[in-house]
């Protein structure tokens, strides 16, 4: 961890992270006394650095999630819930489940609860299940590669939450549906926000382009230079 000290900050009340383009928080440098080099900083890496409120020396297992839990009957998500989650190597729905189920103090069974994970560039929420592994697996075998039809494709499934097709990682937001609220099984996990979102997006992003197409031809702009953000 860089000399925090000399600037009168204790390190353990400090967390680095990447600030992704879309202005999320993504991937925690964990670990208080590495170095620079040991921690995987990079050059032209956009990294933020949050005050903590009580110290923390997070370990490379822990995932830091942001829980925010489904309001079904209005269709939209509650508070931000910040979760650190002491994942296994290779963690699974059911370990997602049970972890999360002990962190609230729910008195429910795992079958109780779903989860989904929101893709922010596609404005989209993704519901955790083992139907999307199994699909996963059945695309790539449709694809090419050796043929596996003896094989069943149950034991091709790796079901590993850190892995594709749902890449838990730090700084995920991650909604969490009671299924005791969902009752008819209709909901789906969307909102009228982001979908609107998504359109406003779509649009922006075809002016742009053809913006782009009427300005070709007319010669190179000029341009270039930097940005220093001293405001987090």
């Amino acid at each position: 961890m860089p000399r925090f000290q000399e600037l009168g900050l204790d390190p353990s009340m400090l967390r680095l992270r990447v600030l992704k383009k879309d202005g999320f928080f993504e991937r925690i440098f964990k670990g208080n006394d590495k170095s620079l080099k040991k921690l995987g900083i990079e050059t032209n890496m956009n990294i933020v650095a949050q005050i903590l409120t009580e110290p923390e020396d997070l370990d490379d297992n822990t995932i830091v999630l942001t829980m925010r839990k489904r309001l079904v009957e209005y269709q939209t998500y509650g508070k931000y819930e910040e979760w650190k989650w002491n994942a296994p190597a290779e963690p699974n729905i059911r370990d997602l489940k049970k972890a999360f189920i002990e962190h609230k103090g729910f008195d429910i069974k795992p079958d109780s609860i779903e989860f989904a994970k929101f893709i922010s560039y596609e404005f989209h929420w993704m519901h955790v299940n083992f139907e999307i592994f199994e699909k996963e697996v059945r695309s790539k075998r449709k694809k090419g590669g050796k043929k596996k039809k003896h094989v069943p494709i149950m034991d091709d499934i790796r079901e590993n939450l850190r892995k594709s097709p749902y890449i838990f990682r730090d700084g995920d937001v991650i909604g969490y549906r009671l299924e005791s609220e969902n009752q008819d099984n209709k909901d789906d996990f969307q909102t009228a926000e982001d979908e609107e979102a998504k359109q406003k997006y779509i649009l922006e992003k075809s002016k742009e382009d053809a913006e782009k197409q009427n300005n070709s031809g007319k010669g190179k702009k000029e341009g270039g230079g930097f940005q220093i953000l001293t405001d987090f």
